[in-house]
């Protein structure tokens, strides 16, 4: 199965300006069932004896459990976003492999002098507290830098 990505792209020449990042949520049929299918289960646990004196709308009212699958659809593009780690946009693949953004010293295939030192570099998500892979990742890369500097 293919699963459009995202995109990111440079606004402007200017190092600090910041890129137009295009995550591209909600663009597949699969996240689009999965997401109705939740706001639906989401209704029915509100509506529940134990909660529906407890919660009146999981969705302030403005979709309701009678709302079309694409009223559905609608509303969740409008109000979703995420708060997770940006993670995997920039994924890091063994030396010599024509797959992946970065060769393993975290440098930019075809680009002098830029490394990425982020949770973007993983080619997949770990499955666990991403702060301490990012850590390690930061870490080795300090290394790295150091070693080319000639630091000992």
């Amino acid at each position: 199965m293919t699963v459009p990505g995202g995109s990111v792209q440079l606004k402007t020449a200017k190092a600090f300006d910041p890129p137009l990042i295009n995550p591209n949520y909600l663009n597949h049929d699969f996240d689009n069932a999965a997401v109705v299918t939740a706001m639906r289960d989401a209704f029915k646990f509100v509506a529940s004896p134990e909660f529906n004196s407890l919660v009146g709308s999981p969705f302030e009212n403005l979709v309701t459990p009678n709302s079309t699958d694409g009223e559905l659809l609608t509303y969740a593009r409008n109000v979703s976003s995420t708060v997770n780690h940006g993670c995997c946009t920039c994924a890091m693949s063994p030396w010599g492999a024509t797959s992946g953004v970065l060769d393993p010293d975290l440098r930019i295939k075809k680009v002098e002098g830029v490394r990425v030192v982020d949770a973007s570099v993983f080619p997949r998500i770990p499955g666990f507290f991403i702060a301490g892979a990012v850590y390690m990742v930061a870490e080795k890369a300090a290394d790295m830098i150091l070693e080319d500097a000639g630091a000992e």
